[in-house]
């Protein structure tokens, strides 16, 4: 895409990466970056989910439960501005590859429960995204 094109929408799609007794994965955007440092976020991105992940984590995933339209709202004001943003998020499981994260992410937390979450700086998605799965995920609400 040319720098002077934009997508009509920004689709981003986020996987709830599952590990066995690990729980789930949370990734924290580095400290570095200039797009939300230090928040703490599920692996994806605006590409292929499964390609995404890979690239953020290292890990190898397979989708076990379909998307669900988390959130969605209209972009105010930057490069995407005036654009819609529409979050979707999915259950996976690990099927390979070992964590190693990108650049764009400095740490890393499997978490078991929502308790997790406590103290975490997260994406808005995250919150709104773990009751969706809460059955799936065996967790009590």
């Amino acid at each position: 895409m040319l720098e002077t094109e934009r997508p009509r929408i920004v689709l981003v799609i986020r996987s709830i990466v599952q590990r066995n007794e690990d729980g789930i994965l949370l990734i924290r955007r580095s400290e570095k970056d200039s797009y939300l440092p230090g928040v703490w976020e599920f692996p994806g991105g605006k590409l292929d989910k499964d390609q995404e992940v890979r690239q953020e984590t290292g890990l190898d995933i397979e989708t076990t439960q379909h998307l669900m339209r988390v959130e969605d709202y209209m972009i105010e004001s930057g490069k995407y501005g005036g654009l819609p943003y529409i979050v979707l998020v999915g259950l996976a499981r690990v099927v390979g590859g070992g964590l190693v994260l990108s650049e764009e992410h400095d740490k890393s937390k499997w978490i078991r429960s929502e308790a997790g979450l406590e103290g975490l700086d997260t994406k808005p998605e995250v919150r709104m995204a773990l009751p969706l799965f809460r059955n799936e995920l065996g967790w009590d609400s």
